[in-house]
């Protein structure tokens, strides 16, 4: 079973890339730098929940969607 941080990193990219925007972008976007993005999309790190819920809305997904193998 792969570990839920992979999980999420795989679904963030991906979700980011289909939106078309960098890690940059992103993080601008979040008020965030791209190196938490990039923190994020190698699964070294989580955003907390409060950051989960405002990029499961900015991305058009549900939350769980984020965790969700694909």
């Amino acid at each position: 079973m792969e570990n839920t941080n992979n999980i999420f990193a795989e679904n963030l990219r991906s979700l980011r890339e289909k939106s078309g925007l960098s890690q940059k972008q992103l993080g601008a976007r979040m008020f965030v730098s791209h190196s938490t993005i990039a923190r994020w999309e190698n699964g070294s790190r989580l955003p907390d929940a409060a950051m989960m819920g405002r990029l499961s809305e900015f991305l058009g997904v549900d939350t769980n969607t984020l965790f969700q193998l694909a």
